[in-house]
């Protein structure tokens, strides 16, 4: 199953999404919480989208490539 990666603290992260979607095998959304809560605003356009398209979302947590964790 293919996931798509957005960035919510991207103005154009919603519209990324939906372009993203439309790729072969895209099922899913990862997100991954660095530099922004889960419960931002601007997390919430791309959660209106991800809904819309009936689109699962994972979160990814714990410890992030660059060695840094995150808080959720």
């Amino acid at each position: 199953m293919g996931f798509a990666v957005v960035n919510p603290l991207h103005d154009d992260a919603a519209e990324d999404l939906e372009r993203a979607a439309e790729l072969p095998g895209i099922r899913a959304l990862k997100m991954v919480p660095t530099g922004w809560y889960p419960y931002d605003d601007c997390a919430h356009r791309v959660y209106e989208v991800a809904a819309r398209l009936d689109l699962p979302i994972l979160f990814h947590s714990g410890i992030f490539i660059d060695g840094r964790s995150g808080r959720f």
